[in-house]
């Protein structure tokens, strides 16, 4: 069998080069130390000719980890739901300047006080699409709630939750529909009442009318 000698061993430089000087031609084994954060392209371990008067090059690659995102978002729609069925259809507009808090529940470690508190963590007006986002979130469980406007009927509930969940985008969906015009009930009733039931021809008969 054939025995593994160490050549040597070292850094690359700003240049990202290492130079190995002095060898005898052969057949050497590269090895790269892995270092955390990055990501082998290229394998670890390369061998390379080496000839005399010639300077043989191998070549490692590496890229950074993509780091885990540690938030998420949460957007808010907000839309004229014309049919009432209390989800966006086809046609039904996006409504601009609704405004939407967002609050969170949060675990207060302090004594005399209750456990839990309703933190806010923003609020703003959806713009020309319809559209409000909050960005920039830990992971957990949020409120949605929606500030109501005179002359419009909730269809979907004022108060939501979403789930935010890290890297990716929560959606949630509020319709309003137009009130309609109040009707009028009538609350006027007539009847009309004979003084005499059996009369004879030509005999005047007195009404009353009561309402």
């Amino acid at each position: 069998g054939s025995a593994i000698t160490p050549i040597g061993s070292g850094f690359t430089d700003a240049d990202g080069e290492l130079g190995f000087s002095g060898l005898l031609p052969n057949t050497y084994t590269v090895t790269e130390t892995p270092k955390p954060g990055w990501v082998n392209v290229t394998p670890l371990v390369q061998t390379v000719d080496v000839v005399a008067g010639q300077t043989a090059e191998v070549w490692f690659g590496n890229v950074p980890e993509e780091e885990e995102p540690e938030t998420g978002d949460v957007i808010a729609y907000k839309y004229n739901d014309l049919n009432r069925n209390g989800t966006h259809d086809e046609g039904e507009p996006m409504l601009e300047d609704w405004e939407f808090t967002l609050t969170r529940e949060v675990d207060v470690q302090l004594e005399d006080i209750a456990p839990s508190a309703i933190m806010l963590i923003g609020s703003g007006l959806t713009d020309e699409d319809g559209e409000l986002h909050f960005g920039g979130l830990f992971p957990g469980e949020y409120t949605v709630t929606e500030t109501p406007q005179e002359g419009w009927d909730n269809i979907t509930p004022l108060v939501q939750t979403v789930n935010v969940v890290a890297g990716q985008t929560a959606e949630v969906w509020f319709g309003n529909a137009e009130e309609f015009l109040p009707f009028t009930e009538l609350d006027l009733a007539i009847t009309k009442v004979a003084d005499d039931h059996t009369v004879d021809e030509g005999q005047l008969v007195k009404y009353t009318l009561t309402y």
